[in-house]
């Protein structure tokens, strides 16, 4: 055997091994991902879950796992309350563009009564 023919069957092996042993997400055009779910008999269904707040220069974004109703609640540490929003999506953008600068606690809460807090600084 050659090294160029050597070289193409380590190559192909290497790709069989690396697919075999990866996960592939697939998202769709919005950013959404595409849920696959295989349950086996008698396994129930877990909704909720952790969320993770992303902070821009900008924008809060808000994200679930599910898509359940997540209440969610901007207070600004030390004031009132900046803003409340009810969404059912995995991602939800809040603009911050016209806030005052300083801290806020954003408080989310499902129906399930799962609740989570963030903190952020907006400058």
């Amino acid at each position: 055997m050659n090294l160029s023919k050597f070289i193409v069957v380590i190559n192909i092996i290497f790709m069989i091994v690396l697919f075999s042993a990866s996960t592939i997400s697939a998202t769709n055009s919005n950013n959404d991902p595409i849920a696959k779910e295989t349950l086996s008999v008698g396994e129930e269904k877990v909704t909720g879950g952790p969320r993770d707040v992303v902070q821009t220069m900008t924008d809060v974004t808000v994200s679930q796992q599910q898509t359940d109703n997540l209440y969610i609640t901007i207070i600004k540490v030390g004031g009132g309350i900046q803003c409340k929003v009810t969404t059912d999506r995995l991602h939800t953008i809040i603009s911050t563009e016209e806030w005052d600068a300083g801290d806020y606690r954003i408080e989310t809460i499902d129906d399930f009564n799962v609740y989570q807090e963030f903190y952020i600084t907006v400058n």
